[in-house]
């Protein structure tokens, strides 16, 4: 009898498997044959599933903004009483996860380092992730104000990147 393959989870499994790696190696200078070989997969099923390096990496940041902006997770963080508890369950939900956050964290930005301003700006799967995160916020504060949220968002991220060096 053949293997029955649910494919869409078989891409999933893989993409969760591609951050550590992709953080550790830098996105730069990995491969498709040295992530297939991490993976513990064929690098023809890799291209199977990921036509191209930068393929894999869209999908990639797409599966990481729905998985970390669930509705499970905004309903988690939204129903504390007040911003103040929503505020540090942001933080300890972050601390808790810190490794993850900044294996995401060093492959966005060896990513971004490989371009410019223009490239950056127009990707749209980095605005629709963006977007992604704002929107979950303005429903696990409470607030309206983009300002706000933008600051929000930067004091997470800046958080992050000093965990990596300190």
């Amino acid at each position: 009898m053949p293997k029955i393959v649910d494919h869409d989870q078989y891409r999933r499994e893989l993409l969760s498997q591609c951050l550590a790696v992709i953080a550790d190696k830098g996105y730069a200078s990995i491969t498709m044959r040295q992530i297939a070989e991490s993976l513990g997969v064929s690098t023809g099923t890799l291209y199977h599933y990921f036509p191209s390096k930068e393929s894999l990496f869209e999908q990639l940041v797409e599966y990481i903004s729905y998985q970390d902006t669930s509705e499970e997770t905004v309903a988690q963080l939204k129903n504390l009483p007040t911003l103040a508890e929503r505020i540090e369950a942001i933080f300890e939900f972050i601390a808790q996860n810190e490794e993850y956050f900044i294996h995401q964290t060093l492959m966005l930005i060896d990513f971004c380092r490989q371009r410019s301003r223009d490239e950056i700006n127009a990707s749209e799967i980095l605005k629709q992730a963006g977007t992604r995160y704002e929107i979950a916020l303005y429903k696990i504060l409470g607030i309206d104000d983009p300002g706000v949220i933008q600051l929000f968002l930067c004091l997470t991220e800046g958080l992050v990147v000093r965990r990596i060096y300190q």
